[in-house]
């Protein structure tokens, strides 16, 4: 018989230092239910994998998120120059 290894769970604060966001944005998205959360009394606790279900979107979405002036960057007009533009014409 092998014994399994238990589920790790964060609190909001492990995991807001793991995802590099704020505590109160971990609430939010809680109270929101865009980050499912396990209540034990008043402890609240996040899985693992809820936390690797959250990087993934993340990575889905913005894949390719660059600086200006990055090569990929090219093409990318701001509005501010688009207005300056429409002001010479």
């Amino acid at each position: 018989m092998t014994k399994t290894q238990p589920r790790r769970m964060l609190t909001i604060v492990e995991a807001a230092e793991e995802l590099g966001l704020s505590v109160a944005t971990l609430r939010s998205w809680t109270g929101q239910r865009k980050l499912a959360v396990h209540r034990l009394g008043r402890a609240v606790r996040i899985d693992r994998d809820e936390i690797e279900r959250l990087i993934a979107e993340f990575n889905r979405f913005q894949p390719y998120r660059t600086a200006p002036g990055d090569e990929r960057h090219r093409g990318y007009v701001s509005k501010r120059e688009r207005e300056k533009e429409s002001d010479t014409f």
